[in-house]
């Protein structure tokens, strides 16, 4: 995972980033899904899941930490239950893609937060955050 930028949006945080496969099996690619959706993530799920399985496909485990150690998790809409992220190809290869999460911002006096990687397998810790929108990728 590369952190390409973190970023305020009002009362949110904006996560851009992207992943790519490094250690793949052979012949065959991640499975984006299972790597970034982590049904049973630290911090899990809300008590909820979108219809049809969509909250499956995004990078909805992949969650922010500051430097108490509180979480926050990706915002889900209210109405169907949907996480506020990109939506994930199934099968990632060794080409970047680019994703993006939305998060409860907060306190202004925060500056920093870590990438916590579902199940917390990997932390990125000193992500900057800005109060600035960054350009268009």
């Amino acid at each position: 995972m590369i952190v390409n930028s973190l970023f305020r949006d009002g009362d949110m945080l904006v996560l851009r980033f992207s992943v790519k496969c490094l250690a793949a099996p052979a012949g065959g690619n991640c499975d984006g899904i299972l790597n970034l959706a982590g049904d049973n993530g630290i911090p899990p799920f809300p008590g909820y899941k979108a219809q049809g399985g969509m909250t499956l496909r995004t990078p909805a485990a992949i969650c922010l930490q500051d430097a108490s150690g509180t979480d926050y998790a990706p915002v889900y809409t209210p109405q169907n239950g949907q996480p506020v992220t990109a939506e994930t190809n199934q099968f990632i290869g060794t080409a970047s893609f680019p994703l993006w999460a939305y998060y409860p911002a907060p306190p202004p006096s925060v500056t920093s937060m870590t990438v916590v990687m579902p199940n917390a397998l990997s932390k990125i810790p000193g992500v900057p955050i800005s109060n600035a929108l960054p350009a268009p990728p």
